[in-house]
C-alpha cells in the first residue's frame, strides 16, 4: 500500500486529453502534457487506460489494481 502521507500538500485531479488538431493526435498531446507534469516533482500523474487500469505513473501507486 502506498503511503500517501508523504504527499499531503498535492491534491487529486483528473484530466482527458482530447486534441482538436487534425496534425496532433490526442496520445501525442497526452505524451507531452505527461512529460510536462512529470518533469518536476510538483505534481503526481497517473495515466489510465480506457479500461481504467493504470499504464504509468510518476510515483509508486502500489499493486492493487
Amino acid at each position: 500500500m502506498t503511503d500517501f502521507a508523504q504527499y499531503d500538500d498535492r491534491v487529486p485531479a483528473m484530466l482527458t486529453v482530447i486534441s482538436r488538431s487534425e496534425n496532433v493526435a490526442s496520445s501525442k498531446l497526452a505524451e507531452r502534457l505527461y512529460d510536462e507534469l512529470t518533469e518536476s516533482s510538483d505534481y503526481l500523474v497517473v495515466v489510465f487506460a480506457d479500461n481504467g487500469m493504470p499504464i504509468t505513473a510518476n510515483y509508486d501507486i502500489g499493486n492493487g489494481w
